[in-house]
């Protein structure tokens, strides 16, 4: 504008303000937990509510899941490419995100009953993982919190419960 013009513009923008992030409080995670319950997005919530990122989630493959010793190792993530297509990756978000997190109780029986312990995990796609948790919210009058709320109703679960913050940040990637 100013080699055209002979004019100095300085563009005032509206200040963003990024939305609070919500999650689930102890008595809330009870009651989705039980609300989701042999339903399709059981596996994918308790995954989000063990800290895994949606991306993290669907790539979540059966070889890292060691049902014996009750881990999951985090390696890898779908992530869209330049054109919106889904690609695996064998990195995660950053180096830190590579971890091994403990299987809960309530996941570690939704993952025992499945019949077919090959591939992934969670054969869904990663927009659908999002709207079917933000249902089940809806259906037990819970704030719709998504993948990510869940992340961080893992987080406020540990200080609940007295873990200290260095471990749950490392359970967290």
């Amino acid at each position: 504008l100013t080699w055209a013009t002979g004019e100095h513009f300085t563009p005032q923008l509206p200040q963003v303000v990024r939305p609070d992030v919500e999650f689930l409080d102890k008595a809330e995670i009870d009651t989705f937990i039980k609300h989701i319950n042999g339903l399709p997005v059981e596996i994918p919530a308790l995954l989000a509510l063990s800290s895994l990122r949606r991306s993290e989630i669907v790539a979540l493959d059966w070889k890292n899941v060691d049902l014996d010793n009750r881990w999951i190792r985090v390696r890898g993530s779908v992530v869209p490419d330049e054109k919106h297509k889904l690609i695996h990756k064998d990195t995660n978000k950053n180096s830190t995100s590579r971890r091994e997190v403990p299987i809960i109780d309530p996941l570690y029986d939704a993952l025992l009953a499945v019949e077919d312990k090959t591939g992934q995990v969670v054969k869904m796609h990663p927009a659908t993982v999002w709207r079917l948790i933000n249902e089940a919210c809806a259906a037990v009058g819970v704030p719709e919190v998504g993948c990510h709320g869940l992340r961080h109703s893992f987080a406020s679960l540990c200080h609940s419960l007295g873990i200290p913050a260095q471990a749950a940040m490392e359970m967290g990637g």
